[in-house]
């Protein structure tokens, strides 16, 4: 018989405890501390998919959490393969797909072969066969062999297509033909909307563009609960991710959290509302746990296995090399550095760049003795403009130090001639160092470049008789493409991608030379390497190609062998095509240094009052006393500063962003936005220390809604700009948009 346990009789039994924490660890404790109070199938299966979400991510789940839970579903599967709404009641349909949604979402973080993966997936394959054989005419009744109603059906379609179904199969085609036939559900409208959207992406079914627009309608009235709200607030996220309107949603959604030394969340009471506070805070910490880091919760644990493998092998120097014990090497430390964002290691960071600013000095003595460009230098360049380390002084020496090392024809080569892959590296460093692409040098070797290829890029052999291409290499044609690709149209760079996707081979992976061949007879077949394919399949993505999802199957099937092999050149490669790319200084990680170190709150003329709001907030939303001073000039602290749009040049902090107003536009990244009360939001890093720039000006609200919520915690990329947009009401709209 059931237990009843009112929400208030709940929050009461679980002891708080004092100290601020992250709001999704401390959504997290209560979703582990109430765990033995869930009694349905539903609240289980929830509170599982929310903790193995925040797996990897909050600080306070463990592997025994998940399987503490995963395997209280499993003892409640009912002999038939079905579950039921409680415990040893009659199998019914949704119950059975909520349990095989969680845990197929919990599966992942088990090694194949391992007694919980084995039971888990034995636990699976038995309700996933209850619901094809409760299939009835069209749909899906509650129960076997009954009429088709909506929320069975919708539900037996989201835990199929979890586990491959796709709209193509004839059951799920005509189950869908069903629901869009169903003119009045038994569900609230937010529930149903929402499932709708999780069902449909999850059988990859095209969502009408109708349903997303009342989705938005509805998620952001007052006439939901806050169950319905979080629901909805999961199905934007998985439709289009974390963008500037998700992360608003989700600072509304922290807003209506309940605290007492935990966070909860609960239906406000009202009637024929029942508070669901376990399945409201699952779905509230589900949210959370996915903007957190916006991936699968394997690709979260197994990123995170990497991040350490990076982390523990940094050099007491500060760089890393391509094997852990070598010598520190630029272009290891290069691809670490400009993927360690997603481990956050602020003290690792400013090792590593102080490391590379003193190596080079030594480069430069390098390649000047030599009289030829060397990767190393190269990386090394690379790395401190990525991170805004290289002073105006120190830009215009290397500009000069390159030039000088061109051969008599202008590229840049060694003995046997100009090479295709020392002038791609020219043209990467000259760009970082802020030269224009019209640059008559940059200009000139393009032209050369595309010239000499037929399709890809190797070693160049030039006498003085004649000039020929050996055989060309996969790395030397990533390296030219990824010099060009900034400064060339699709249309001219065409040939040698499509040169480049020939050489994939059939696993779907890249080797230096796919094969050799003498007189048509193969005689060198290469080995697939996984730092090469993971760079064809970066630079292939900006071009529209997507490669992507087929090599991270590949890569969680051989995640082992990876952790194994330690290269840390590959490592920090997989890790980027785990994640969306980064933008050197993030946002993201600005907001992590302001969470865990010290800043002060600074301002510039005429916006001490915003200054001071935006100083309680961030008070209130990261819990830490703040100083507040008027701006004099940066030292040795991180910053939050409030200034106007033309109080700073913004490129000197990042140089990713560029900002102007022209014609009363304000134009970020070559956007234009409307120049009246926008916001634009820009991180920024001042030699070893971190900056929030909040940059406006005219009217402060958007500045004061930004952080009186708390959505600044939620913003990704190099720059946000926010903005009102003014219609028929009263009320103005707040928009905005991440900055790429």
């Amino acid at each position: 018989m059931k237990r009843v346990v009112p929400v208030l009789l709940v929050v009461m039994m679980i002891l708080p405890y004092a100290g601020a924490v992250p709001i999704l660890d401390s959504s997290v404790r209560f979703l582990l501390q109430s765990g033995g109070y869930a009694e349905t199938t539903e609240e289980i299966s929830l509170s599982l998919l929310a903790l193995t979400m925040s797996y990897g991510t909050a600080n306070n789940v463990t592997i025994d959490n998940i399987t503490f839970l995963a395997y209280s579903l499993l003892y409640r599967q009912n002999e038939d393969g079905g579950w039921g709404y409680y415990e040893k009641s009659t199998s019914n349909v949704v119950d059975t797909s909520y349990a095989i949604i969680a845990l197929k979402s919990a599966i992942s973080l088990y090694e194949r072969g391992t007694s919980q993966y084995k039971d888990i997936s034995k636990a699976i394959t038995s309700g996933i066969r209850f619901l094809l054989n409760s299939y009835s005419m069209n749909g899906w009744g509650y129960v076997p062999n009954t009429l088709p109603e909506f929320y069975p059906t919708i539900m037996a379609i989201w835990a199929l297509g979890e586990n491959g179904y796709s709209a193509e199969n004839e059951n799920i085609k005509n189950a869908i033909e069903f629901v869009e036939s169903v003119e009045k559900t038994e569900l609230r409208e937010g529930k149903a909307l929402a499932l709708k959207i999780l069902a449909y992406k999850s059988v990859g079914y095209k969502i009408d563009s109708s349903l997303i627009e009342k989705v938005w309608e509805l998620v952001n009235s007052k006439d939901i609960t806050i169950e319905e709200k979080a629901l909805l607030t999961y199905a934007l996220l998985n439709y289009e991710g974390l963008s500037f309107r998700t992360a608003v949603l989700l600072a509304e959604l922290e807003n209506l959290k309940n605290e007492d030394g935990f966070t909860y969340w609960a239906n406000e009471h009202e009637p024929l509302v029942e508070r669901d506070v376990i399945k409201t805070s699952a779905l509230a910490t589900l949210d959370i746990g996915y903007a957190e880091l916006g991936l699968p919760p394997a690709l979260t644990s197994f990123s995170r296995e990497l991040c350490s493998v990076i982390l523990s092998s940094q050099n007491s120097d500060g760089g890393w090399s391509y094997l852990e014990g070598y010598p520190s090497n630029e272009i290891a430390t290069y691809y670490v550095l400009s993927n360690i964002g997603y481990c956050f290691s602020r003290e690792g960071v400013d090792k590593a760049l102080e490391w590379a600013g003193e190596r080079l000095s030594a480069n430069k003595n390098e390649v000047l003795r030599k009289r030829e460009l060397s990767p190393r230098y190269v990386y090394n360049i690379l790395l401190l403009a990525r991170f805004n380390m290289l002073d105006e002084n120190e830009k215009k020496e290397n500009i000069e130090i390159i030039k000088s090392l061109k051969l008599k024809d202008g590229l840049w080569g060694n003995v046997l001639g100009p090479q295709p892959k020392d002038t791609a590296l020219a043209i990467k460093a000259l760009l970082a160092l802020g030269v224009s692409p019209s640059d008559q040098d940059i200009q000139e070797a393009k032209r050369w470049l595309l010239s000499i290829s037929k399709g890809g890029w190797g070693t160049y052999v030039q006498t003085k008789y004649y000039s020929y291409m050996v055989t060309p290499e996969v790395e030397t044609t990533l390296e030219v493409l990824e010099a060009l690709l900034p400064i060339s149209s699709k249309d001219e760079l065409q040939r040698n991608v499509e040169w480049l996707i020939d050489q994939r081979r059939t696993d779907g992976r890249w080797a230096n030379i796919k094969e050799l061949y003498f007189y048509n007879v193969l005689i060198y077949e290469g080995e697939p390497r996984t730092d090469l394919t993971a760079r064809a399949i970066a630079l292939l993505s900006s071009l529209g190609y997507n490669y992507r999802d087929e090599f991270i199957s590949w890569v969680m099937d051989h995640r082992n062998e990876i952790v194994s092999r330690g290269n840390l050149v590959e490592i920090p490669l997989v890790l980027n095509i785990l994640y969306t790319p980064t933008y050197g200084i993030d946002i993201w990680w600005v907001n992590r240094v302001l969470e865990k170190e010290d800043f002060k709150v600074v301002y510039t003329s005429g916006k001490y009052y915003t200054a001071r709001f935006v100083r309680n907030a961030l008070e209130k939303h990261l819990n830490k006393t703040l100083l507040l001073s008027e701006f004099e000039g940066f030292k040795n602290s991180n910053y939050v500063v409030i200034g106007g749009l033309d109080d700073f040049n913004i490129s000197e902090y990042n140089p990713a962003v560029s900002m102007e107003v022209e014609n009363s536009k304000l134009i970020v990244n070559g956007h234009y936005y409307p120049l009246k009360d926008s916001v634009v939001i820009v991180a920024g890093k001042h030699e070893q220390n971190y900056i929030l720039f909040v940059l406006y000006d005219g009217n402060s609200g958007v500045v004061r809604e930004i952080f009186d919520l708390g959505m600044f915690k939620y913003f990704k990329g190099p720059a946000v700009v926010v903005w009102y947009q003014y219609g028929t009401s009263w009320t103005p709209e707040l928009m905005g948009e991440f900055v790429r």
